[in-house]
Formats: C-alpha cells, sequence, structure tokens
C-alpha cells in the first residue's frame, strides 16, 4: 500500500515539474532562439491577441484567419 502510494505521488511530482519546464524554460528557450516563434510572439503582443483565448469566436483576427482557412479548402483549385 505504501509503495502503491509512494509512486502516485512520485508520478504526479514528475508531470507537475515537467509541466513546469516547459512552461518556465524551455518555452521561454524557444521563443528566443527560434525566429519564427519569436515573430509569431511579438505579433501576438502588438495585437494585444489573448492567445489563451485563441479558439474562442469573440477574437477578431482569429475569426479572419478562419474564414481564410476554410475557403481556401472549400475553394482549393482543382485540376482536370
Amino acid at each position: 500500500m505504501y509503495q502503491l502510494n509512494l509512486k502516485r505521488i512520485l508520478s504526479f511530482v514528475s508531470g507537475v515539474f515537467i509541466i513546469w519546464l516547459f512552461m518556465f524554460v524551455l518555452s521561454p528557450m524557444l521563443i528566443e532562439h527560434v525566429e519564427s516563434a519569436k515573430t509569431l510572439a511579438t505579433f501576438i503582443q502588438q495585437n494585444d491577441i489573448n492567445s489563451g483565448a485563441i479558439y474562442w469566436s469573440d477574437v477578431e483576427i482569429t475569426a479572419d484567419a478562419e474564414l481564410g482557412a476554410r475557403s481556401t479548402v472549400t475553394y482549393l483549385p482543382k485540376g482536370k
């Protein structure tokens, strides 16, 4: 019983640590060292986009992007 609880606690702590590592160490490194990620982060800050709400329909720029993506797929040129 004690061994099972220890394993569960260790698994939980490991999971929390991995999430923390990704959020506060790896993601900032990615933004600093990858040019496209830096460009995206700058665009999000300049346009005051709530990136946590990227799938919400009340974000105008996201709705425009979705319309463009759907139109591209719907009206894709088809060869003979």
